[in-house]
Formats: C-alpha cells, sequence, structure tokens
C-alpha cells in the first residue's frame, strides 16, 4: 500500500500532482484511496485549486464531487473561482460557477473574479461572470 499522503519538498501530495496535470484517473484512484482532497501545499493550494489554475475541468469536476471546498482560499486569500478567472479559463469557469462558487470572492487586494478577469482582458470569462 502507497503512502496516498506523501509530501513532496513544496509539501505537494500525491493528489495535488494529480490534480496540476490533469490526470483524472490517477484523481479518481486516490480519491478511493481515501487521500484528503484538501491537502495544502506550501502555497496553502489544495488540489482544486491547482486545478483550476491549470484549467482542468475534468479534474474539478473529479475533486468536486469528492466534497472538494470551492470556497478554499490559498494564501493570497485567492479561490479556484479567481485562480480560473485570472488565466481564462473558460470551461474551469463555468464548472466552479456551476459547484455554486461565489463569484463576489475577493482576494487580498479586494479584487473579484471578474475584476481580475477584466484587468488580464479574458472577455469570455468576463462575460459569463458578468452573467
Amino acid at each position: 500500500n502507497a503512502n496516498v499522503e506523501a509530501r513532496q519538498r513544496t509539501e505537494a501530495t500525491p493528489l495535488i500532482i494529480a490534480a496540476e496535470n490533469g490526470h483524472t484517473e490517477a484523481l479518481q484512484e486516490l480519491i478511493s484511496a481515501n487521500a484528503n482532497v484538501e491537502a495544502r501545499q506550501r502555497t496553502e493550494a489544495t488540489p482544486l485549486i491547482i486545478a483550476a489554475k491549470n484549467g482542468h475541468t475534468e479534474a474539478l469536476q473529479e475533486l468536486i464531487s469528492a466534497n472538494a471546498n470551492v470556497e478554499a482560499r490559498q494564501r493570497t486569500e485567492a479561490t479556484p473561482l479567481i485562480i480560473a478567472a485570472k488565466n481564462g479559463h473558460t470551461e474551469a469557469v463555468k464548472v466552479l460557477l456551476a459547484a455554486g462558487a461565489n463569484r463576489e470572492a475577493k482576494t487580498q487586494f479586494g479584487e473579484t473574479p471578474l475584476d481580475i478577469a477584466r484587468r488580464k482582458g479574458h472577455q469570455a470569462v468576463v462575460e459569463l461572470l458578468q452573467g
């Protein structure tokens, strides 16, 4: 039996690494083995935040199905929705909104997902968040 909570130097667990790389099958296996869906790496990012950052919608759906917190915050107070909006991941934003993510959440600088998407020029995300 492998240790599903083993950590790298960055404090990343196997679940975080699977979320980062969009390896849905690995996520499913790790979740089935009771891996912690709220594990945090050094930046305080959870697997859901990491999947949102990389636009991995299937990974997001797996983690949300496993009851990952859609309002988890990393060190900068950014939520998965804020991170997805910042990176212009339209489909990830759709998944997170459908899961009930708060579109009014603010970073430590007081910016909402809409503010960030607008500043970054991600028009499709802006339209989603305004809708």
